[in-house]
């Protein structure tokens, strides 16, 4: 999710074939002058992996509520509270299947409307703090921009209840790792990435 692929790619030189394949990444992970000079057509198509995602960060949710399947009791996700960081096409599909499983869903994104998550049988975050505080597991789903870089801290993730989770199938970069650590280090908190962290 964050390799860089240029006309060098990520192991080497591109070759003919590999000039072919279709790359489910970021569009700000491609060289894209790189692309129009070798002919190579690069399109964004939302939505494509949307289901794949949301599917992986449900089965992440139960993967750690079960202690990753290692000796013990675990616990149920049926009445556990999600939050979703990011209410666009794999944050409501990750509400869909979490309310199928019996889990309470709160969302929180400034770019949708309440009335519309409402709707949808998801109650609106008035905050990000409310929400980390609230919830036993929060799926990010946010992109890394100016905004977002480094966002998700201390502050945050040390609001969540004991034994709290976060589901980061996103970017690695929107993570504050050196704050992630201190969290880990201060409480128990449980912390599930699809992503290889920068350290």
């Amino acid at each position: 999710r964050s390799i860089w692929i240029s006309e060098q790619g990520p192991q080497g030189p591109v070759s003919p074939i590999s000039q072919k394949l279709s790359f489910l990444l970021p569009s700000d992970n491609l060289d894209l002058p790189a692309c129009t000079e070798k002919g190579i057509v690069a399109m964004n198509t939302p939505g494509q992996n949307s289901n794949a995602v949301a599917e992986l960060a449900l089965a992440m949710m139960i993967f750690m509520s079960r202690n990753q399947f290692t000796p013990g009791t675990g616990m149920e996700l049926k009445g556990k509270k999600v939050g979703i960081q990011a209410y666009g096409n794999v944050g409501r599909l990750v509400a869909e299947k979490a309310k199928a499983l019996g889990m309470e869903v709160m969302a929180f994104d400034p770019f949708v409307p309440a009335e519309k998550m409402v709707a949808e049988g998801v109650t609106p975050a008035e905050s990000l703090e409310q929400m980390y505080e609230q919830c036993n597991f929060v799926s990010l789903h946010i992109p890394a921009i100016p905004a977002t870089i480094g966002s998700i801290n201390y502050n945050l993730i040390s609001r969540m209840p004991k034994g709290g989770c976060v589901v980061n199938t996103a970017r690695k970069e929107v993570i504050n790792e050196p704050e992630l650590v201190k969290v880990l280090e201060d409480r128990p908190a449980i912390w599930a990435i699809d992503i290889v962290p920068t350290s």
